[in-house]
């Protein structure tokens, strides 16, 4: 194994602390759509009232033509949302 010099190892710590940051910028920008499960579940945790994010999860299912986990969702959505 090659050792890393100082310089390299300075920049690699670098690139992944700005990797991180823009992981955490795409985190808390709420105009981002979510583009998988978990970032949906996420959203939800901090909303579960929001009909609109369990819309937008229902059509994201129903975009991948995953209609028994679009229902699953809709019915988790009736049974979580407080009227």
């Amino acid at each position: 194994p090659v050792k890393k010099t100082r310089k390299e190892l300075k920049a690699e710590k670098q690139n992944a602390e700005q990797q991180l940051s823009k992981l955490e910028a795409e985190l808390m920008d709420t105009s981002v759509r979510p583009d998988n499960t978990t970032a949906f579940e996420r959203l939800l945790l901090s909303s579960p009232d929001s009909s609109l994010l369990w819309l937008q999860y229902m059509a994201f299912h129903l975009q991948s033509t995953q209609i028994e986990q679009a229902r699953a969702v809709g019915e988790r959505a009736l049974k979580t949302i407080s009227f």
